[in-house]
């Protein structure tokens, strides 16, 4: 079954950041945790800057490996990458909203 790598970004950042953050999570975890066997899937869902060490600390709990992003132009965590999940690991964020094609409405 396909596994899943979840990138949960600051939904305040610009679309055209979006784009460009969860691209450097999604390397960075690939680069940090390891090689990857087969290609996953890669959700990306919106969270707030405020959830960020709440989330980390989550992920910590569950068990769950994962990698966040240090952006220096802003000097802030934009995001957070975990390892690529099974869908039943990935239940776990389901409380999460994902980013959808209307959040680049004015892209599109």
């Amino acid at each position: 079954m396909k596994k899943r790598m979840y990138i949960l970004l600051d939904e305040d950042l610009s679309n055209p950041q979006k784009v460009v953050q969860s691209s450097h999570l999604a390397l960075e975890a690939t680069r940090s945790l390891g090689p990857l066997l087969e290609h996953p899937s890669i959700i990306v869902l919106k969270i707030k800057k405020t959830q960020i060490e709440d989330l980390k600390s989550f992920l910590d709990l569950k068990g769950i490996k994962y990698v966040t992003f240090y952006e220096s132009l802003v000097s802030k965590i934009t995001g957070i990458a975990t390892i690529p999940l099974t869908k039943q690991e990935g239940k776990t964020l389901q409380h999460l909203p994902m980013l959808k094609n209307e959040d680049f409405k004015e892209y599109l």
